[in-house]
């Protein structure tokens, strides 16, 4: 609802058009952008996109169960999700289903089902691919998603810090860098690899880096929003303005001028709690 999220519904946008083309999306927005609420938004907009009465079968994965329950208490409902925290059985109904990365690490149950919408908030939790492994199959966080993914028809990463390194490539299948299964020839065909103690090792070239976020940015598969708090400014990268935005850019500006004016927010507070405080007010946009 372009509306009542303005700050989310270009990305949402973005997302679903890379969805329709293609197998999967990256939301990189940074920290305070609300990646909670455009995920959900992101599920809601996946079921309109059905035939009546052909609801999708979505999973959504995230940090914890805090994070899940305040998940289902706010976003979900403002969207009209009723998102599950039952673990599926046999004969799953079509719905929106949550959980931890720790829980679907140990639960094969999540692995096996064939889901029409996988969408990873907090996805850099799954960076660890040739981390040692975590549950009884051998795998990490990141080798598990990668399963996940693979059974699923569509799949979103959400994360503020997707990936620094080749090494923290491999949980992004569903993007098409490389054929299913190929991470591994992917390193080896685009950066310099070595094995040590019979681990494969990817240096770290920037360059390179850099050029696989700009394709990523160029094929519309990868959309990124950021927030600065210097002088109350909200900056949006990769992400066209359209007037729902401007309308709440202008909004918070104006309530931001306002708490500067009334309380000197500048003088004598640290940056943690100016942020802290401009958050308060930042919510009603993001």
């Amino acid at each position: 609802d372009e509306d009542r999220h303005p700050g989310q519904a270009p990305t949402v946008q973005i997302v679903m058009s890379a969805l329709q083309r293609g197998d999967g999306a990256l939301v990189a927005s940074g920290t305070g952008t609300g990646k909670t609420w455009t995920a959900m938004g992101i599920v809601s907009e996946f079921g309109r996109d059905r035939e009546a009465g052909d609801k999708p079968l979505t999973l959504y994965i995230t940090r914890n169960r805090p994070l899940l329950e305040k998940t289902a208490d706010e976003p979900a409902k403002a969207f009209g999700i009723d998102l599950s925290l039952e673990t599926p059985k046999f004969g799953i109904e079509n719905g929106t289903y949550g959980v931890s990365y720790q829980t679907v690490l140990r639960n094969p149950v999540y692995h096996n089902i064939k889901w029409d919408l996988v969408v990873a908030d907090e996805a850099g939790e799954a960076r660890n691919w040739f981390k040692k492994a975590e549950n009884k199959k051998g795998m990490s966080q990141g080798q598990m998603l990668m399963a996940i993914m693979q059974n699923a028809k569509k799949g979103v990463y959400m994360s503020a810090t997707p990936f620094h390194t080749p090494l923290e490539l491999g949980y992004l299948e569903k993007l098409g860098l490389w054929k299913k299964g190929g991470y591994e020839d992917f390193l080896k065909s685009n950066f310099k690899t070595y094995y040590k103690d019979k681990t494969l090792v990817a240096e770290l070239d920037p360059a390179k880096m850099a050029k696989l976020r700009q394709q990523l940015i160029q094929r519309g598969q990868m959309v990124s929003q950021t927030l600065s708090y210097e002088g109350f400014n909200v900056h949006f990268g990769f992400v066209p303005m359209t007037s729902a935005m401007k309308r709440g850019l202008d909004t918070i500006s104006g309530l931001m001028e306002r708490a500067r004016t009334r309380t000197k927010l500048t003088e004598g507070l640290s940056p943690k709690s100016i942020s802290a405080y401009v958050a308060q007010f930042t919510k009603a946009f993001l």
